[in-house]
């Protein structure tokens, strides 16, 4: 391999991290690349959830159980009105029939086979907890049985629905990796056991826990969780506070669970498995996953665990991977929610998938080695519509993208597509199934992928390095290159319906590329064309070290990940400049949101700064001007693209501020400001620390202030000089000055001094702005006192260093509040009167032109106005208004935000469009642009262009879409559980559609408490659509009043395209 000579770099050590191979110091050392080293990422897994996979051995089946007190767990269908049926009924799935269809499995690629829970469940159907029918959502578990694994009572013991005589668990885990290669990973869970409350009168095993003697250890007694007493040590181990449905909740800070659950867990890896899926993972501390992880890896090193956060925020899932949280990785939501919505909409663009991966942002602390799946037994299944497309480009994608690729039963032949939990996801699969699927398209492609993957090292752990993602073509590198392991494969993807042409030159390294399926040899020197047939894969694999100078670099960062948040200089100092860089990808618009001495409590906002992208450093960058008084730096970042925030888990950024050394002369004074008077002058500016006096250098010859000039000193930080010629144009420079030396000059200010003007506001008067980013609210101010500049005309420059959002302010009179102007005023032009609340400014950095003119008395409003100084230029956004698929017989609105990029005053003299379909209006720089289809014709697509003419240039916004048939309504069950209410309250859903309200709450749709505290009710909503919901209360006539929202995060479904669902929320 390849040697570089350079100094000893330092190791990186934890969970999976890439990292440079150490060498002896002075010595050359190889480049290694690789994503990770984690030997589970070579895996793929096929997730089978055990019952209703397939039944291999009926004498294990329980047909009579829970038959003696009416409550059997055998075969309970539930019918749907489509005609269709979910089942919550055991339906026979064992071992066997997993072993007996091992071939199966292995075939399509798989190596690893996740296994719902094996321990002991109830023996009978649960009957507390919320009615349950076709399409039910979380919670409904009334009439259901243990079929799933997840409601275990003896964490010790098998349950008896699974093994078979010479299959037992140890057994099965043996034969499955040594005949077929599969390795076992084993669902487990710590959250909770079964249900343990809300029962008509107890039942067996429901809410208890034994240990591995059968002894009891545990026991609800069927009570609710506020009744648990600690008077009874059987309820020790439970929570007070209840958890997930009705699901006994375990205490995750008594030892004894721990002891408990640790000792059950080791017992399973000692009998076969290999790696453990945790459910519920979020619901307990990440202390508890800590020392359960430290405790299983003490006895099996580097045993691979990942973990369900049902969450689509990448930071609240990234927690579970930190070494201090224990090192677990997980289930990468996220990345369901993006394959599902790219390879669900056949229109989409690859590009809109490449946010989930977080390739080089380190927001995770191994992205590489997350278990990335499209849908599983908690969600409806994807959604092909029929389509077989949609799982042969998803497939084709998680296979070849970085991650280890999950894949529910069935989804091999679209199995009950759509789905969800209680509507059919779960169904039996069944033998049937299995013998048609091996001659299906989805499985012979799905197997033709993953058997690459199989042998590909890159493909299992290879850094992935993006080239073009655009329409409906991906171009990737994972590169993998370890000690004698040495292989890039590039990756070549189309999800379009005809064959697409390829030229790859970025990143590309001379050698012979070998076709992985075909066997083809590209002999590439400088570039490499090919085609990829309609909803094809091309993976190249290069086995020699990767030569190109442009992707090695990219490779060493990501080898050599920078922190995310770099802050220099290392030790501030108030008065001082400060940079800011913040590694992301590029194509955002980033602003640094900071203040200073702990702004979330006494401290001061101080506004925004924008941060520009640096292709070299992959960062954005910004530097700002520390106030002299700063103790701590304080920030965060907001990503105007797509309104989201960066404040680092919520705990913001913040950083110690040195005061400026006094060995050290003063910092150099800033936001210096001439105002004229009458035949005076008044310069101001901020002060700087640890100053002893100021220089004040003036000229009145138009040559710029030197240390020669003629000066004055000063101890405050401001000079008035008088005895001026009222004309002539005076220029000023300040120095500050101590015992140790003088600042540099700072820069230079101009007044021109004129004869008095008439005022309504009092002889000799001032005027003053003061606010937030102004003085600090400081009334007698000088630094922003206005001077006359006219009769009943007051002006003064104001200096923006960062840009505002919203930043109050007043205007006072004579340096007190006695007369202040606020009156909740916003905008570049404002009229201020005597009440109400602060204005607000919203500018942009630069410099201002305030002008401000008189009422007729101290007592009338003022009138304000402000001026960039410069030249205008019309920035719009955005510039392509893509509005996607829009229903026929409907309209919509969006908006285009125009803006001033430059300085100077922005004015837009007209907006105008051609297209009779469309109508744009103006306001405040703000276009509504609406949109009739009416008269549209299905299936047509449709563009056109709105003119914006303006002072700053004229620009074209091109709108565009595509007429689709409205969707048919699908009857939706919506549930709230928990919902304690008061005297005059109600429940209500309200959601991002109009038939939930559009999150507006005066028109929630109301529920009615039929089994209370769970609400209930029925909408129509549009079919085969994304729904994002939550329960609130409220007055049910006053809608704002006592409102109280649901916690955590939206509740999400996408509705079926025919038929019935339902959703659950929970306070």
């Amino acid at each position: 391999m390849k040697k570089i000579h350079q100094k000893c770099p330092v190791p990186r050590i934890g969970f999976g991290l890439a990292a440079l191979t150490l060498a002896i110091c002075g010595q050359p050392f190889a480049n290694e690349f690789y994503g990770t080293t984690e030997a589970f990422a070579e895996e793929a897994i096929y997730f089978v959830m055990t019952d209703r996979f397939v039944d291999g051995d009926t004498s294990n089946n329980q047909f009579d159980q829970g038959n003696d007190v009416g409550q059997g767990t055998w075969d309970r269908s539930m019918p749907c009105s489509d005609g269709s049926a979910a089942n919550i009924g055991y339906q026979g799935g064992d071992f066997a029939g997993i072993y007996n269809n091992a071939d199966y499995i292995a075939e399509m690629g798989f190596t690893s086979v996740w296994i719902t829970p094996v321990v002991d469940n109830p023996d009978e159907a649960f009957t507390g907890g919320s009615p349950l029918e076709c399409g039910a959502g979380v919670g409904a578990d009334k009439g259901k049985t243990g079929y799933h694994g997840y409601w275990g009572v003896n964490f010790y013991q098998v349950d008896e629905h699974l093994e078979s005589p010479g299959l037992s668990f140890r057994e099965f885990n043996s034969k499955m990796e040594g005949e077929f290669g599969l390795k076992t990973v084993l669902d487990i869970v710590g959250n909770h056991g079964s249900p343990s409350y809300t029962m008509t009168e107890s039942q067996a095993k429901f809410g208890q826990i034994y240990d591995q003697d059968g002894n009891l250890k545990a026991d609800h007694m069927n009570r609710q969780p506020s009744d648990l007493s600690d008077d009874e040590s059987l309820h020790d181990w439970y929570n007070r506070g209840g958890g997930l449905a009705q699901l006994s909740d375990l205490d995750d800070e008594d030892p004894e669970v721990m002891d408990y659950l640790v000792s059950a867990y080791l017992q399973w890896i000692d009998q076969g498995a290999d790696a453990f899926r945790i459910d519920t993972i979020a619901w307990m501390s990440h202390a508890f996953w800590k020392e359960f992880s430290d405790r299983i890896r003490a006895e099996n090193p580097d045993f691979y665990m990942f973990g369900e956060n049902f969450n689509y925020n990448a930071g609240a899932i990234a927690q579970h991977q930190k070494p201090e949280n224990g090192g677990i990785s997980v289930l990468d939501f996220p990345g369901q929610r993006a394959i599902t919505q790219l390879f669900q909409d056949s229109s989409s663009d690859y590009a809109d998938i490449q946010w989930y991966l977080h390739l080089d942002d380190g927001q995770y602390t191994n992205p590489y080695v997350l278990a990335s799946f499209y849908d599983n037994h908690d969600m409806s299944r994807m959604n092909s519509n029929g389509n077989e497309n949609v799982f042969v480009d998803a497939n084709n994608w998680l296979f070849t993208a970085r991650g280890i690729p999950v894949v529910y039963y069935g989804s091999e032949m679209q199995f009950m597509q759509g789905k969800s939990e209680h509507a059919g996801n779960r169904n039996y699969y069944g033998q049937d199934n299995i013998n048609a699927a091996r001659n299906g398209r989805i499985y012979q492609e799905l197997s033709a992928i993953a058997q690459i993957r199989k042998t590909s090292v890159a493909l299992q752990k290879g850094l992935q390095v993006n080239g073009e993602f655009a329409g409906q073509k991906a171009a990737f590198f994972r590169v993998f290159e370890q000690a004698d392991q040495v292989q890039t494969a590039l990756v070549l993807l189309n999800k379009g319906d005809a064959t697409a042409s390829f030229s790859v030159s970025q990143y590309l390294s001379p050698g012979d590329w070998v076709d992985a399926a075909s066997g083809e040899v590209h002999s590439v020197t400088d570039s490499l064309a090919t085609t990829v047939e309609a909803h094809g894969v091309k993976v190249l694999i290069l086995n020699a070290e990767t030569t190109d100078a442009e992707l090695i670099n990219v490779l060493m960062d990501r080898m050599n990940p920078k922190e995310k948040v770099v802050v220099t200089p290392e030790n501030l100092l108030a008065g001082e400049s400060v940079t800011v860089s913040y590694r992301s990808g590029a194509n955002k618009e980033l602003l640094l949101h900071w203040g200073i001495n702990n702004w979330s409590d006494s401290g001061t906002s101080m506004g925004d700064e924008a941060l520009v992208y640096n292709a070299e450093t992959f960062a954005y960058e910004g530097t700002l001007t520390l106030p002299a008084d700063a103790s701590q730096f304080d920030f965060v970042f907001n990503n105007t693209t797509d309104g989201s925030w960066d404040t680092n888990g919520g705990s913001d950024w913040h950083v110690s501020v040195e005061p400026r050394p006094v060995e050290l002369p003063p910092s150099t004074p800033i936001n210096a400001v001439a105002i004229a008077g009458n035949g005076q002058a008044i310069v101001r500016w901020d002060a700087t620390a640890n100053t002893d006096e100021y220089r004040v250098y003036y000229t009145d010859d138009g040559l710029e202030p030197s240390l020669l000039s003629e000066q004055a000193t000063v101890t405050d930080s401001s000079f008035t000089h008088t005895g001026l010629t009222n004309g002539t144009t005076y220029s000023y420079r300040v120095l500050a000055s101590n015992e140790y030396g003088d600042s540099a000059l700072g820069t230079t200010s101009q007044a021109t001094p004129g004869e008095s003007f008439a005022t309504n506001l009092g002889q000799g008067a001032t005027l003053h702005l003061t606010g937030t980013a102004f003085a600090a609210w400081d009334p007698a101010n000088t630094t922003y006192q206005l001077q006359m500049v006219a009769d009943h005309r007051w002006q003064t420059r104001v200096t923006l260093p960062t840009a505002l959002t919203n930043s109050p302010y007043k205007l006072t009179l004579n340096g007190t509040w006695a007369v202040n102007w606020g009156g909740n005023a916003s905008g570049l032009a404002a009229s201020l009167n005597r009440s109400g609340g602060d204005a607000s400014a919203t500018l942009s950095a630069g410099d201002y032109l305030l002008s401000v003119d008189e009422g007729s008395s101290a007592e009338d409003g003022l009138s304000l106005s402000w001026q960039a100084q410069g030249d205008p230029v019309l920035a719009v956004n955005p510039m392509v208004l893509d509005l996607g698929d829009l229903v026929v017989n409907s309209q919509t609105d969006s908006e285009v935000l125009l803006t001033n990029a430059g300085a100077g005053s922005l004015s837009v003299s007209d907006v105008s469009e051609p297209a009779t379909w469309m109508t744009a209006t103006l306001d405040d720089l703000r276009i509504t642009v609406a949109i009739d289809t009416t008269e549209l014709i299905v299936g047509m697509s449709y563009s056109d262009f709105i003119v914006v003419e303006s002072n700053g240039g004229d620009a074209f916004v091109e709108v565009r879409f595509t007429v689709v048939a409205a969707p048919v309504g699908v009857t939706v069950t919506l549930s709230c559980t928990n919902g304690h209410t008061k005297m005059g309250q109600s429940v209500y859903a309200v959601g991002n559609v109009a038939e939930l309200g559009q999150w507006n709450v005066a028109d929630a749709i109301a529920l009615e408490s039929t089994t209370y505290p769970t609400w209930t009710g029925t909408v129509t909503l549009p079919a085969a659509t994304a729904i994002a919901w939550k329960c609130i209360k409220r007055d049910e006539t006053q809608p704002a009043k006592d409102l109280v929202w649901e916690g955590g995060t939206d509740t999400l479904l996408t509705t079926p395209s025919t038929g019935t669902d339902s959703s659950a929320g929970a306070f």
